[in-house]
């Protein structure tokens, strides 16, 4: 019952100084000073490309086959360790999340240190460690080299799988996934992910709640068998330590670890569509959509033409702030505030992808433009001013990077496992330098392809899909789930259905409407974990209209919201606040007791939408609006319950967000209605989980409880 449970409430300066003028001490000339002309219409000649020293790096291999690669620098007492798996992509099917999975657990458990030991003995240097799929990396002061390098081997190679541990992270991972729902730019990457590779390929593995529940330890421990090995690895010493020490090190740490066979089998590349089709994934009632982009390329660094590619997309929607998609988007019709593209280098596929977050309104013209700069790059002649500053921009940013060792580090790294040239670094601004504006629009031809790619848009679907179909070369709109999976269509609203009937049938499978007549007052209380921490929603509700909702997070109040029939006000750790204006008359409105099943009779516009398939179920939508009140509930058609509600909820700033609720599990109050036992909700991209622990009816309650 909705109006029952009230919904939770997510919550230096300097100077100048004028010096006196000094006499002048310059030995004048008899000879009069004679101009020297200069043609300012023309441009200067650019100079050679300057050589660069990249800087210096040393390298040695243990008889394992542990690659390791040291760069010196003694500026300041720090030294960082990285170990990285040279590994071919990964193809984890049904079990989506496996590898980073099995990665993060080698930091929460060796076979001598539990995590708190490791976590303990970490802290006590101000040192940090950390694990992913395919790396370890650690940074350390330099008088504890040996104690951290000695650890960081015990994590690399003895890794203690342990259960508990692994369960704790399964459930942080299934967490994280459900706040990554209501995050349209994440949902845009996991769909354009499986667009661009398919389901096939491992670059298309999309981890969801479903393909975590099924992966088990041994799974984890079986891809750390296959592919942690130190003739699969690479490990990078940069900072205080010289390479006598870290021979000496690795041979005392590493020298035991041994190599294995860890054959992959490979994958045939994806390919770009034959051509441009329109994906709309729905996010019902979003004011924003995420517009993406983009199609898999054969494009690496030992592409002929990898330089000119570079800054082909540097103009087009690179880093720099005067490229020409954030110069139409942004500057010139302020559809979003910044547009960009990438054109990502792979030794095994790459991918362009352009992307930007516009209003809602403006979804289908912003397309538009993207594909009218992406044709354009490849039509027009860049001019010789755009090209040098351009390649200025990004010879300033290489230069840059080499102040910092690790980047000598990772060019040493990336030579090796690429196997690139041993002066691909060192003649990175010669290369640069040789492009031409004929080379750009070269690249252009062969990368961007305006007519052969996925245009992705995540948004709202019925304010947008109609507007998209023109840029589809079979004018159809595909409609994908939040994972990439085709969305089953709800199908059309049932003969014969109304409002009144769709109510009727929410109120009589959840107790019957002359059960809610005598019912005069209910309680319920909700709990949910947020980091560890209880978080405790108790609502009341008192006919004809009193409510009161307060929230805890332990034994501290978060916030307490009381309406008693007239006046709303609140009590929390921010203070106190009286509700007016629309405001109150929002709260008012649903504070009514039987607005559940009395929509029109408070004057609010009630109206079917169209059927959608939720959670599985086939349901139908029911738009409530009144001046600012907007809300969108959904009902399974089969069951009549309630599963889901979308209202939205306007922030300090004027911003509008949308506020996601499911309801699921019901559960009856003794002798009374029914309530969901579980209750999710998703606010920007925040999601919490509650669960019912208490609820009574026809309680005592009195008036002033309100007040």
């Amino acid at each position: 019952m909705k109006n029952i449970i009230t919904s939770l409430l997510i919550l230096g300066s300097f100077s100048l100084v004028a010096q006196p003028k000094k006499p002048s001490t310059a030995v004048k000339s008899s000879q009069p000073m004679v101009p020297i002309a200069v043609d300012r219409s023309k441009a200067p000649k650019a100079g050679p490309a300057p050589k660069i020293q990249v800087g210096q790096y040393k390298k040695f291999e243990l008889p394992n086959g542990l690659k390791v690669f040291v760069v010196e620098n003694h500026k300041v007492p720090r030294v960082s360790a990285v170990l990285s798996i040279n590994s071919t992509p990964y193809h984890e099917g049904d079990k989506a999340g496996m590898v980073d999975m099995a990665g993060q657990m080698l930091t929460k458990g060796t076979l001598s240190k539990n995590k708190e030991q490791i976590d303990a003995q970490v802290d006590f240097v101000g040192a940090n460690i950390s694990s992913s799929g395919n790396s370890v990396s650690a940074e350390f002061l330099t008088k504890y080299t040996d104690d951290m390098m000695s650890l960081f081997a015990d994590v690399v190679m003895n890794p203690s799988f342990n259960n508990d541990e692994f369960i704790k992270l399964k459930k942080q991972t299934i967490s994280s996934l459900k706040s990554n729902k209501s995050d349209a730019n994440a949902v845009a990457r996991n769909v354009a992910r499986v667009l661009r590779n398919t389901k096939n390929h491992p670059y298309g593995n999309i981890t969801t709640e479903e393909s975590v529940g099924k992966i088990t330890l041994e799974d984890l421990q079986r891809y750390y068998r296959q592919m942690y090995a130190p003739n699969n690895a690479y490990l990078v010493l940069v900072g205080d330590i010289d390479m006598n020490k870290a021979q000496q090190m690795c041979h005392n740490f590493f020298d035991n670890w041994q190599p294995v066979n860890s054959q992959m089998e490979q994958t045939a590349a994806p390919v770009a569509p034959t051509a441009a089709k329109v994906v709309v994934v729905n996010k019902p009632g979003a004011v924003q959509s995420v517009i993406n982009i983009s199609y898999p390329v054969s494009f690496n660094q030992k592409s002929s033409d990898y330089f000119a590619a570079l800054v082909m997309n540097e103009m087009l929607g690179g880093g720099i702030f005067g490229s020409r998609l954030n110069q139409n988007l942004r500057e010139g019709k302020a559809y979003t505030y910044g547009a960009g593209s990438r054109l990502g280098a792979d030794p095994y596929i790459g991918a362009f992808t352009a992307s930007a977050s516009v209003r809602t309104e403006v979804t289908d013209s912003a397309v538009e433009q993207f594909i009218f700069e992406m044709n354009r790059m490849r039509t027009e002649l860049a001019p010789d001013t755009l090209v040098r500053k351009i390649k200025n921009y990004m010879t300033g940013s290489f230069a840059r990077s080499l102040e910092n060792p690790s980047t000598v580090a990772n060019f040493a790294y990336l030579t090796a496992r690429y196997g690139l040239a041993p002066d691909f670094y060192q003649n990175y601004l010669k290369s640069l330098s040789a492009v031409t504006a004929q080379d750009i629009q070269n690249a252009a031809l062969k990368y961007i392809t305006p007519s052969n790619c996925y245009i992705l848009v995540v948004g709202n679907q019925e304010a947008i899909s109609k507007k998209l179909e023109r840029f589809a070369t079979d004018g159809k709109v595909m409609a994908l789930d939040y994972y990439g999976e085709p969305v089953k269509a709800g199908g059309n609203i049932p003969a014969g259905l109304t409002v009144k009937k769709v109510v009727d049938a929410y109120i009589a499978a959840t107790g019957g409407l002359d059960t809610y007549k005598k019912l005069k007052n209910i309680k319920t209380v909700y709990e949910g974990d947020i980091q560890g921490k209880t978080l405790t929603i108790t609502s009341s509700k008192m006919a004809p209209n009193f409510t009161l909702t307060s929230q805890k997070m332990g034994a501290l109040n978060l916030g307490t919201t009381k309406f008693n029939g007239k006046s709303a006000s609140t009590q929390g750790m921010g203070g106190s606040k009286k509700y007016e204006g629309e405001e109150l008359a929002e709260i008012a409105l649903q504070s009514n007791f039987d607005f559940d099943w009395n929509f029109e009779s408070y004057g609010v516009k009630a109206e079917l939408k169209n059927t959608s398939i939720i959670n599985g179920s086939n349901c139908i939508s029911i738009a409530l609006s009144k001046s600012n009140y907007k809300e969108t509930r959904y009902y399974d058609l089969k069951s009549g319950l309630l599963v889901r509600t979308e209202e939205e909820q306007k922030g300090p700033n004027g911003e509008v967000a949308l506020r996601t609720t499911d309801y699921s599990d019901y559960q009856t109050v003794t002798g009374s209605i029914s309530v969901p036992g579980k209750i999710t909700q998703q606010v920007a991209n925040f999601t919490i989980e509650l669960k019912l622990k208490e609820a009574t009816a026809n309680g005592k309650m009195k008036d002033s409880d309100f007040e």
